[in-house]
């Protein structure tokens, strides 16, 4: 994320532009101005630079790491550019940063090291060698660097195999699941209770489990691999076709140096106690696990040793330290503590997926936009329920003034009021065993009992219901896939209102994501609460962008 600039009153805005080239820097502002580093040296940035616009826009609840793109002009001094290629100089291998301070009076407001940094990247499209201009005239896009996953979770080589396991006393020559891959499991999957009970753990088949040993007949199960490294679980329920078994859990490494979970039907419980499946039922050639036994959980959470990897914001941040992709680390753990109130289980069993490609299931179901910023990929958090009281309080005046209509965004197509929510997936037949719901289903006599907000009532009074159905492999927890129906009725219940703003230079402290009470004589509003989804700058002013999205339990108008 950007470093957030303060609010200051009266305050103007410089942009600046460096440019590393030949190996010289090079610098520039749209006004001259000199600013103090930490060595106490005075880097002098030139006149010249325009910034005649710039725009950045929050696709809500949408997840991109795509690079930034701006383009600008620039004359260098002393130096004819045409020259410098001819003498082989590569333009595109310039690298520059574009960033923003404050003046007050005149005087910078900032040192170097307290800039805001809008972008960083490299130089492209370059034109130079205009008749009509200096000879170190050049016009530019500065693109930020494209980045594309190549991280994974798992090896190739994490199967089931012989290099793997084949020491083991019964490893069957003929393995049936040879070349399976062991799975990662996080969370407790297989661990739900089902809306209508009296809050029993009821189980079901959460992650495959894979056999290394069999009998010397080579027939029957004698051991499962459950987990490709070691888990918190003390014991799971091991689950074939028909029935289903309590066993302890037991820890080795493989011939490859990787740790690894497993269960043994020669010794159940620990204490020498062979299993109670039948002949028929070890003959079976499909196992899964189901994570149900107190202190179940399997990959323990590197933020919080001894509890189990399943909110949202730790998982996230296991799961991107596999991934190539920069990341802004401090942005993520400091909405980590919300997002951990979404509890997410499972399993990962495909080497070839991303970590980027695979977090998307998961940041689908989450309150949140992924962007991509000078420091990596960042969250920010949409917190629709947000009251007037927890957000950044403007008056519109001739310093923050509207700049255009009311405009609804979106259609009838995009309202959904009746929300269906399946989860607690069963590996075994890849179907859901329980679902939550929000709206208007009186007429449902299976679980759940469905209840309906206030504003699912209000959208069904103006467009009748209409119906949403989702589902998700990774959430067995009830209470977390309630939230996640309540938070999509908040999204598409009603259809919401953007409106731009025109503000004066000083309010470049305002950033993408930030939350605002307004109030708006002229429209009605007093601390309406919305979000700025896009700010532009047009080379005098700020243009923002407020979404505003309507909340029956806080609106006290419904316009």
């Amino acid at each position: 994320m950007p470093r957030r600039l303060s609010a200051i009153s009266g305050s103007d805005v410089v942009w600046l532009l460096e440019l590393r080239f030949g190996g010289r820097d090079y610098r520039w502002g749209t006004a001259h101005i000199a600013l103090t580093n930490a060595s106490s040296e005075s880097l002098d940035f030139a006149g010249g630079l325009e910034m005649s616009s710039y725009s950045e826009s929050l696709d809500r609840f949408t997840y991109t790491a795509d690079a930034q793109s701006i383009s600008l002009e620039i004359v260098f001094p002393d130096i004819d550019l045409a020259e410098y290629v001819s003498r082989g100089f590569q333009l595109g291998a310039i690298q520059g940063e574009l960033s923003l301070v404050q003046t007050l009076n005149g005087s910078p407001q900032q040192t170097y090291e307290q800039r805001s940094i809008v972008m960083r990247g490299s130089v492209s499209d370059a034109q130079f060698g205009q008749p009509d201009r200096p000879a170190g005239y050049m016009a530019f896009s500065l693109e930020g660097a494209l980045t594309q996953d190549s991280g994974s979770f798992l090896k190739s080589s994490d199967v089931v195999s012989s290099d793997r396991f084949g020491t083991l006393s019964a490893w069957p020559a003929d393995n049936p699941h040879i070349d399976r891959p062991v799975p990662i499991v996080f969370g407790r999957p297989g661990r739900y209770r089902k809306a209508a009970s009296d809050g029993t753990v009821t189980s079901t088949a959460g992650s495959p489990a894979y056999i290394i040993e069999m009998t010397v007949s080579g027939t029957l199960t004698q051991s499962l691999a459950v987990a490709n490294h070691n888990v918190l679980a003390t014991a799971v329920r091991t689950k074939s076709e028909r029935d289903g078994e309590t066993q302890v859990i037991y820890e080795s490494v493989a011939g490859d140096s990787t740790p690894f979970s497993f269960v043994d039907f020669s010794d159940v419980d620990g204490s020498g106690t062979g299993t109670g499946f039948s002949s028929d039922e070890k003959g079976e050639r499909e196992w899964w696990i189901g994570w149900t036994q107190s202190g179940g959980s399997a990959l323990e959470n590197p933020y919080s040793l001894g509890q189990g990897l399943t909110g949202a914001g730790d998982l996230t941040r296991w799961a991107l330290n596999y991934s190539t992709i920069p990341v802004d680390w401090a942005a993520w753990q400091a909405v980590a503590e919300t997002l951990n109130l979404y509890e997410f289980s499972g399993y990962i069993s495909d080497h070839t997926i991303t970590p980027w490609d695979w977090l998307q299931e998961i940041w689908k179901f989450l309150p949140i936009s992924v962007r991509r910023g000078v420091d990596g990929i960042y969250p920010v958090l949409h917190d629709l329920g947000l009251a007037s009281n927890q957000a950044v309080k403007i008056t519109t005046s001739p310093d923050f003034s509207r700049a255009g209509p009311v405009q609804l965004e979106g259609s009838l197509a995009d309202v959904y009021n009746r929300i269906e929510f399946s989860h607690a997936y069963n590996g075994r037949d890849n179907e859901a065993r329980t679902y939550s719901a929000i709206g208007d289903y009186e007429s449902y006599s299976k679980e759940p009992e469905a209840t309906s907000s206030a504003i699912t009532v209000r959208s069904q009074n103006r467009h009748g219901s209409r119906l949403m159905q989702e589902t998700s492999a990774y959430v067995y927890q009830r209470s977390t896939a309630d939230k996640i129906c309540y938070d999509l009725a908040r999204r598409h219940s009603l259809i919401p209102k953007t409106i731009q703003y025109r503000a004066d230079r000083s309010f470049v402290w305002l950033e993408l994501g930030d939350v605002v009470a307004i109030t708006d004589e002229d429209l009605g509003y007093t601390d309406q609460v919305c979000q700025v989804i896009a700010r532009g700058w047009d080379g005098d002013s700020w243009i923002f962008t407020l979404v505003f999205e309507e909340d029956p339990h806080r609106d006290t108008q419904g316009t």
